[in-house]
């Protein structure tokens, strides 16, 4: 009885082995992306709250803190960003 064996590697064991090591790096990949994101919103969140927490206390160093951190969290080249950098700029950098 003769067995002959058939050493092709077919399109679905391809796409096998490659799910096997790509899968495990996307996954990861993803993760770091939306940690990033979260970051992203909670810090301009935090910032918002301090400016609406002492928006009566102009002069208190946590409403100064925010204000001065507007320009780096809202950095951006969106239009909503640009907006918001542009009424930072109306209101903070009056001469």
């Amino acid at each position: 009885m003769n067995l002959i064996w058939d050493n092709s590697i077919g399109w679905s064991e391809l796409a096998i082995v490659c799910a096997t090591f790509l899968g495990p790096v996307l996954a990861v990949q993803i993760q770091k992306w939306l940690e990033k994101n979260r970051g992203v919103k909670e810090r301009r969140l935090a910032i918002f709250r301090s400016l609406m927490a002492t928006r009566a206390a102009r002069l208190s160093a946590e409403h100064v803190q925010a204000l001065n951190a507007v320009p780096v969290e809202y950095y951006g080249t969106g239009n909503s960003l640009r907006k918001i950098n542009e009424a930072w700029k109306r209101r903070c950098c009056r001469t």
